[in-house]
Parts: C-alpha cells; sequence; structure tokens
C-alpha cells in the first residue's frame, strides 16, 4: 500500500453540493482534503450541472467556506451550453433560467430575450414565473426548437 495515496494524481474534479458542502456547510473533512491536495500540488476542479448560479457565485460561496479557487477551477454545465451555443453559431435564444445563467450567457454575446430565437433554452430556474413558462410554450409551440 502506497504512504500517500494521492501520490500521482495531478487533478481532481470534485462535485459541490453534496460534496464539499450542503447547501449552506461545509462537509467535515472537505477542508482539510482540499488543503492536502493544494499542499502536493494537485489542481483542484469544482463541478456543477446546476445552471442556476453563475460562476462568479460559486466562486464568492467557496470564498466564504475558506476554499481558493478562481474563475477558472469551476466548471458548470452552462459551460457546455456555451460551447454547443457557439459551435452551432447560435446567438439569438429565449432563456428559461435564473439571471445568474442569463449574465454568463450575455456576457459570451448570447442574447436571452430574443424577439425570434434560434432556441429555447432551459436552465434550473429558482426565478421561475408564469410570464417565462408562457413565453417559452409559445415559441416551441410555433416550431422554434
Amino acid at each position: 500500500m502506497k504512504d500517500n495515496p494521492l501520490e500521482g494524481i495531478k487533478a481532481i474534479f470534485l462535485d459541490l453540493d453534496g460534496t464539499i458542502y450542503l447547501g449552506g456547510e461545509l462537509i467535515e473533512g472537505a477542508l482539510e482534503f482540499l488543503n492536502r491536495c493544494e499542499q502536493q500540488g494537485i489542481q483542484r476542479f469544482f463541478l456543477s450541472n446546476n445552471s442556476s448560479r453563475s460562476v462568479d457565485a460559486y466562486v464568492e460561496k467557496l470564498h466564504k467556506f475558506g476554499i481558493p479557487c478562481t474563475a477558472e477551477d469551476v466548471l458548470l454545465s452552462t459551460h457546455d451550453l456555451l460551447s454547443w451555443l457557439s459551435s452551432n453559431n447560435v446567438t439569438e435564444t429565449y432563456l428559461v433560467g435564473t439571471e445568474g445563467m442569463r449574465s454568463m450567457l450575455e456576457v459570451k454575446g448570447i442574447s436571452t430575450k430574443s424577439k425570434s430565437p434560434q432556441y429555447v433554452v432551459l436552465g434550473y430556474d429558482t426565478e421561475i414565473t408564469y410570464e417565462k413558462l408562457e413565453t417559452a410554450s409559445i415559441l416551441l409551440h410555433k416550431g422554434v426548437p
């Protein structure tokens, strides 16, 4: 058995909610593990499939827990969406999503309230309204994918 079970590991990818923290509470041992990884030069990446928050919001939350990180260390499902939209030349969307998600799309030049969207985009929306649902439903009924 190795003396150092992390020997040879160059990077780790960790889910956030339920792995590093649970809601507003840091999971016991998480900070110690992350510090140990940092001491051994292991690069850390934090993952989430929760599109309701922006990268900046996740960085801020991690900092409040005493976890140093940068925006480059946080990988979200929204990044995959942005990559797909970009590779398919999509710039006009109607978004059913939070302001955090909206800001991530708009900073990359994606319109999220287009009157003539190429796609309806659905994220985890903790700010959902009947107006958003109505507009998305009408667009989908008209054939907007």
